[in-house]
């Protein structure tokens, strides 16, 4: 397996340990499922070609591989269930509980390696041509709308528990705003998502 692929496993198990410490610990954040979006669509994406052409891929000159198909899929569900149950939170009367300020420093580290490690890999693809393997969200958007796709969420996240520990009124304004922005990052998210997966006519 790829460096860089071992790399996205790992911090994909990172940030879903990290999610499930945090509801653990009632320091859930909507916003923070949302990290596991673009990186599970970087590790899917990224199967090296030897592996996409043995289980098979979708055929024809115009084709979009099967593993970013494969991909543009999975976020979109994650994107979805993460939309309704924002919505749950706001129009239900237990939405926004959660207390943000008891969110362990692990999961603020494994938010900033996330950012950090993302930041580096639209740079050496850029520097490859986007050549190998699956870069991110190839040839469907310039590179600011790439960054934002992938760094929207985690650096909001990091943002919102950072005013969430300034006291008790920020914190309450926080866990309110938190199903807020992930109902407005889900629908930029799948608008960012929706041109690299539009199959060709």
């Amino acid at each position: 397996m790829p460096l860089h692929l071992s790399f996205l496993s790992i911090l994909f198990l990172l940030q879903l340990a990290s999610i499930v410490h945090n509801a653990m610990c009632n320091a859930e954040s909507l916003v923070a499922r949302l990290t596991l979006c673009d990186t599970l669509f970087l590790l899917v994406a990224r199967i090296p070609s030897s592996i996409k052409h043995r289980v098979g891929a979708l055929k024809g000159p115009n084709s979009i591989p099967f593993f970013h198909t494969a991909a543009c899929v999975a976020v979109a569900a994650l994107l979805f269930v993460n939309f309704t149950h924002s919505l749950e939170a706001i129009f239900c009367s237990e939405g926004g509980s959660h207390d943000l300020v008891n969110l362990p420093m692990f999961s603020l580290v494994v938010m900033g390696v996330s950012v950090i490690y993302k930041v580096a890999l639209l740079c050496m693809d850029r520097g490859r041509g986007c050549r190998e393997g699956a870069p991110m969200l190839q040839g469907t958007l310039a590179i600011p709308m790439r960054l934002l796709f992938h760094l929207l969420a985690p650096l909001t996240s990091i943002g919102l528990y950072i005013y969430a520990y300034q006291g008790k009124s920020s914190l309450v304004r926080a866990a309110r705003l938190d199903p807020y922005l992930t109902a407005v990052i889900c629908l930029i998210l799948a608008a960012l998502l929706a041109p690299t997966c539009e199959l060709p006519p």
